[in-house]
Protein backbone atom coordinates (compact mmCIF):
# COMPACT_ATOMS: atom_id res chain seq x y z
CA UNK A 1 0.00 0.00 0.00
CA UNK A 2 2.59 2.60 0.78
CA UNK A 3 4.67 1.57 -2.28
CA UNK A 4 1.45 2.01 -4.34
CA UNK A 5 1.63 5.65 -2.64
CA UNK A 6 5.20 6.46 -3.16
CA UNK A 7 4.74 5.48 -6.79
CA UNK A 8 1.32 8.16 -7.10
CA UNK A 9 3.18 10.90 -5.49
CA UNK A 10 6.56 10.62 -7.77
CA UNK A 11 3.81 10.36 -11.10
CA UNK A 12 4.71 6.94 -11.68
CA UNK A 13 1.33 5.09 -11.01
CA UNK A 14 0.65 4.02 -14.55
CA UNK A 15 -3.26 2.26 -14.93
CA UNK A 16 -1.96 -1.24 -14.96
CA UNK A 17 -1.00 -0.84 -11.16
CA UNK A 18 -4.50 0.04 -10.38
CA UNK A 19 -6.41 -2.27 -12.10
CA UNK A 20 -3.75 -5.19 -10.71
CA UNK A 21 -4.30 -3.20 -7.12
CA UNK A 22 -8.08 -3.18 -7.31
CA UNK A 23 -8.09 -7.00 -7.65
CA UNK A 24 -5.80 -8.05 -5.35
CA UNK A 25 -6.98 -10.64 -2.89
CA UNK A 26 -6.52 -8.06 0.25
CA UNK A 27 -9.30 -5.86 0.72
CA UNK A 28 -7.10 -3.48 2.19
CA UNK A 29 -5.29 -3.08 -1.22
CA UNK A 30 -8.03 -2.79 -2.99
CA UNK A 31 -10.06 -0.04 -0.67
CA UNK A 32 -6.62 1.69 -0.92
CA UNK A 33 -6.73 1.39 -5.11
CA UNK A 34 -9.91 3.40 -5.38
CA UNK A 35 -8.43 5.83 -3.22
CA UNK A 36 -6.08 6.29 -5.63
CA UNK A 37 -8.51 6.56 -8.39
CA UNK A 38 -10.49 9.26 -6.85
CA UNK A 39 -6.99 11.45 -6.58
CA UNK A 40 -6.73 10.92 -10.47
CA UNK A 41 -8.18 13.85 -12.79
CA UNK A 42 -9.27 13.06 -16.32
CA UNK A 43 -10.50 9.05 -16.79
CA UNK A 44 -10.64 7.07 -19.22
CA UNK A 45 -13.17 4.43 -19.72
CA UNK A 46 -10.76 2.03 -18.12
CA UNK A 47 -10.84 3.53 -14.63
CA UNK A 48 -14.68 4.47 -14.91
CA UNK A 49 -14.82 1.05 -15.33
CA UNK A 50 -12.85 -0.25 -12.31
CA UNK A 51 -14.27 2.12 -10.19
CA UNK A 52 -18.33 1.27 -11.40
CA UNK A 53 -16.72 -2.56 -10.74
CA UNK A 54 -15.56 -1.88 -7.21
CA UNK A 55 -19.38 -1.08 -6.28
CA UNK A 56 -19.62 -4.78 -6.27
CA UNK A 57 -16.80 -6.02 -4.41
CA UNK A 58 -17.14 -8.20 -1.60
CA UNK A 59 -16.13 -5.69 1.05
CA UNK A 60 -18.30 -2.81 2.08
CA UNK A 61 -15.13 -0.97 2.83
CA UNK A 62 -14.15 -0.73 -0.82
CA UNK A 63 -17.65 -0.14 -1.83
CA UNK A 64 -17.28 2.92 0.00
CA UNK A 65 -13.89 3.97 -1.66
CA UNK A 66 -15.60 3.06 -4.55
CA UNK A 67 -18.33 5.39 -4.34
CA UNK A 68 -16.03 8.25 -3.07
CA UNK A 69 -13.45 8.21 -6.00
CA UNK A 70 -17.14 8.11 -8.40
CA UNK A 71 -18.40 10.94 -6.53
CA UNK A 72 -15.67 13.61 -8.14
CA UNK A 73 -15.89 12.06 -11.72
CA UNK A 74 -19.68 12.55 -12.60
CA UNK A 75 -20.67 10.63 -15.68
CA UNK A 76 -24.01 9.59 -16.84
CA UNK A 77 -22.85 6.28 -17.21
CA UNK A 78 -22.28 6.11 -13.49
CA UNK A 79 -26.26 6.57 -12.57
CA UNK A 80 -27.66 3.21 -12.66
CA UNK A 81 -24.46 1.46 -10.94
CA UNK A 82 -25.14 3.55 -8.12
CA UNK A 83 -28.71 3.03 -7.76
CA UNK A 84 -28.30 -0.59 -7.99
CA UNK A 85 -25.96 -0.36 -4.80
CA UNK A 86 -27.97 1.87 -2.52
CA UNK A 87 -30.42 -0.84 -3.26
CA UNK A 88 -27.99 -3.98 -2.34
CA UNK A 89 -27.26 -1.71 0.82
CA UNK A 90 -28.08 -3.95 4.08
CA UNK A 91 -29.85 -2.24 6.82
CA UNK A 92 -27.19 -2.47 9.16
CA UNK A 93 -24.57 -0.39 6.82
CA UNK A 94 -26.04 3.38 7.27
CA UNK A 95 -22.75 4.61 6.67
CA UNK A 96 -22.08 3.16 2.72
CA UNK A 97 -25.98 4.11 2.18
CA UNK A 98 -24.92 7.27 3.00
CA UNK A 99 -22.10 7.57 0.91
CA UNK A 100 -23.65 6.36 -1.85
CA UNK A 101 -26.70 8.44 -2.02
CA UNK A 102 -24.16 11.61 -1.84
CA UNK A 103 -22.38 9.96 -5.10
CA UNK A 104 -25.37 9.53 -6.55
CA UNK A 105 -26.28 13.64 -5.42
CA UNK A 106 -23.41 14.16 -7.29
CA UNK A 107 -23.82 12.76 -10.13
CA UNK A 108 -27.07 14.11 -10.41
CA UNK A 109 -26.38 17.92 -9.48
CA UNK A 110 -23.63 17.56 -12.23
CA UNK A 111 -24.97 16.21 -14.90
CA UNK A 112 -28.58 17.91 -14.77
CA UNK A 113 -30.11 19.75 -17.21
CA UNK A 114 -32.45 22.24 -17.22
CA UNK A 115 -36.09 21.57 -18.03
CA UNK A 116 -36.76 21.78 -21.54
CA UNK A 117 -41.11 21.58 -21.61
CA UNK A 118 -42.77 20.35 -22.90
CA UNK A 119 -40.55 17.40 -23.33
CA UNK A 120 -37.97 17.25 -19.93
CA UNK A 121 -35.03 17.12 -21.71
CA UNK A 122 -33.14 16.96 -17.75
CA UNK A 123 -31.33 14.04 -16.46
CA UNK A 124 -33.87 13.19 -13.39
CA UNK A 125 -36.70 13.14 -15.95
CA UNK A 126 -35.33 10.87 -18.36
CA UNK A 127 -34.89 8.67 -15.39
CA UNK A 128 -38.16 8.76 -14.38
CA UNK A 129 -39.28 7.75 -17.76
CA UNK A 130 -36.92 5.35 -18.29
CA UNK A 131 -36.92 3.29 -15.02
CA UNK A 132 -40.09 2.09 -14.19
CA UNK A 133 -38.96 0.68 -10.64
CA UNK A 134 -40.64 2.13 -7.83
CA UNK A 135 -37.93 1.19 -5.68
CA UNK A 136 -35.37 3.35 -7.54
CA UNK A 137 -38.18 6.21 -7.96
CA UNK A 138 -37.68 6.35 -4.26
CA UNK A 139 -34.38 6.71 -4.58
CA UNK A 140 -34.41 9.28 -6.68
CA UNK A 141 -36.90 11.19 -5.25
CA UNK A 142 -34.72 10.96 -1.47
CA UNK A 143 -31.44 12.14 -3.49
CA UNK A 144 -33.35 14.70 -5.48
CA UNK A 145 -33.73 16.98 -2.13
CA UNK A 146 -30.05 18.27 -2.22
CA UNK A 147 -30.82 18.91 -5.39
CA UNK A 148 -31.47 22.88 -5.52
CA UNK A 149 -33.08 23.41 -8.93
CA UNK A 150 -36.06 23.31 -10.54
CA UNK A 151 -35.87 20.14 -11.98
CA UNK A 152 -35.55 18.77 -8.90
CA UNK A 153 -38.67 20.47 -7.59
CA UNK A 154 -40.53 19.55 -10.94
CA UNK A 155 -39.40 15.51 -10.29
CA UNK A 156 -40.18 15.85 -6.86
CA UNK A 157 -44.44 17.28 -7.94
CA UNK A 158 -44.14 14.61 -10.35
CA UNK A 159 -42.61 11.26 -8.27
CA UNK A 160 -45.44 13.15 -5.87
CA UNK A 161 -48.33 12.73 -8.92
CA UNK A 162 -47.68 9.80 -9.03
CA UNK A 163 -47.03 7.62 -6.29
CA UNK A 164 -47.38 6.81 -2.75
CA UNK A 165 -44.79 7.46 -0.15
CA UNK A 166 -44.30 7.78 3.59
CA UNK A 167 -45.97 11.18 5.29
CA UNK A 168 -42.06 12.15 6.47
CA UNK A 169 -40.78 11.78 2.91
CA UNK A 170 -43.64 13.35 1.55
CA UNK A 171 -44.13 16.51 3.63
CA UNK A 172 -39.63 16.75 2.78
CA UNK A 173 -41.05 16.73 -0.72
CA UNK A 174 -43.55 18.86 -0.61
CA UNK A 175 -41.94 21.55 0.79
CA UNK A 176 -38.46 20.50 -1.53
CA UNK A 177 -41.01 21.38 -4.76
CA UNK A 178 -43.19 24.18 -3.04
CA UNK A 179 -39.17 25.85 -2.75
CA UNK A 180 -37.61 25.18 -6.55
CA UNK A 181 -40.66 24.75 -8.79
CA UNK A 182 -41.28 27.21 -11.80
CA UNK A 183 -44.76 29.19 -11.80
CA UNK A 184 -46.53 26.81 -14.29
CA UNK A 185 -46.38 24.19 -11.49
CA UNK A 186 -48.21 25.78 -8.81
CA UNK A 187 -51.39 24.63 -9.56
CA UNK A 188 -49.96 20.63 -10.04
CA UNK A 189 -48.44 21.67 -6.59
CA UNK A 190 -51.83 22.93 -5.39
CA UNK A 191 -53.11 19.31 -6.68
CA UNK A 192 -50.80 17.19 -5.32
CA UNK A 193 -50.90 18.51 -1.70
CA UNK A 194 -54.98 17.81 -1.66
CA UNK A 195 -53.94 14.05 -2.43
CA UNK A 196 -51.64 13.78 -0.10
CA UNK A 197 -54.43 15.14 2.47
CA UNK A 198 -56.62 12.29 1.24
CA UNK A 199 -53.95 10.07 1.29
CA UNK A 200 -51.84 10.02 4.34
CA UNK A 201 -54.82 11.99 6.39
CA UNK A 202 -52.34 14.83 7.13
CA UNK A 203 -53.40 17.55 9.53
CA UNK A 204 -53.61 20.91 7.96
CA UNK A 205 -51.41 22.90 10.07
CA UNK A 206 -49.01 19.92 9.06
CA UNK A 207 -49.64 20.19 5.32
CA UNK A 208 -49.11 24.20 6.19
CA UNK A 209 -46.06 23.40 7.76
CA UNK A 210 -44.81 21.80 4.68
CA UNK A 211 -44.96 24.44 2.46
Amino acid sequence: VHALWILHRLGSLDDADLVKSASNADALVRVHAMRLLSERGEWPESLRNLAIAGLNDTSALVQRAAADALAPHPDPVQLRPLLAAIRRVDDGDPQLRHVLRMALRNQLRAVSSPLNPPEGTGTLMRLRSEIGDRKNLRILADVSLGLRTEEAGSFLLSYLEESKTDRELLTRCLRHAARWISEEDLDALADAVQTAVSYTHLRAHETEAAL
